[in-house]
């Protein structure tokens, strides 16, 4: 009778710190029988349980059958660029992966509408902007609900890409659902 293997876990503690491994390394973990990764950094910061990966080493990761555990808050940090690489399924599956968070570390995240509404269940980082950048009439037709998920995923900003049409039209409940949330362009309610 073959015994099963008990759960490796790889924790993130001082001497080991997992955020400066290599996507190559990372991907390697599951070869090494590591099954679950499980940031925690020893000290009482508030943020002990934080872990961030690049867009590189979620790949390598979810090539795997290494997890992440969901008692981490776990950010995919990189540049905008590179976060605008994932496509629409590695987009919907962050989330499910135990993705928190996507913060773009060097400029704002311009988005449209349909590429936003794909990171359904992560919420956005506070590093830059993030800013749905979609046709007047796109942005016009969104429902007051569908403003207020997007707003709650951490959207700043609204801004239509028309060059001559580039006012919107919105609802009061619409324009109630922005919050915080500014709007490029001529707003007419």
């Amino acid at each position: 009778v073959k015994k099963a293997r008990p759960a490796a876990v790889l924790s993130a503690l001082p001497h080991v710190n997992i955020a400066t491994l290599l996507d190559t390394e990372i991907g390697g973990l599951a070869a090494n029988f590591v099954d679950y990764i499980d940031a925690y950094n020893g000290t009482a910061t508030g943020h002990e349980n934080d872990l961030s990966l690049s867009v590189a080493q979620y790949l390598q990761l979810i090539a795997t059958s290494t997890a992440l555990t969901a008692s981490d808050t776990v950010i995919l940090s990189d540049t905008a660029a590179k976060i605008k690489t994932l496509n629409a399924a590695q987009k919907s599956a962050l989330a499910s992966n135990k993705i928190d968070v996507v913060d773009a570390s060097d400029a704002d995240l311009v988005l449209t509408i349909n590429e936003a509404n794909a990171f359904s269940g992560v919420t956005f980082g506070s590093t830059h902007q993030v800013i749905v950048s979609d046709l007047s009439t796109a942005i016009s037709n969104l429902s007051a609900t569908a403003i207020t998920a997007l707003v709650g995923m951490g959207v700043d900003k609204f801004q239509p890409t028309d060059t001559t049409n580039n006012y919107l039209r919105l609802t009061v409940a619409q324009a109630k659902a922005l919050g915080a949330a500014v709007c490029d362009g001529d707003v007419r309610i």
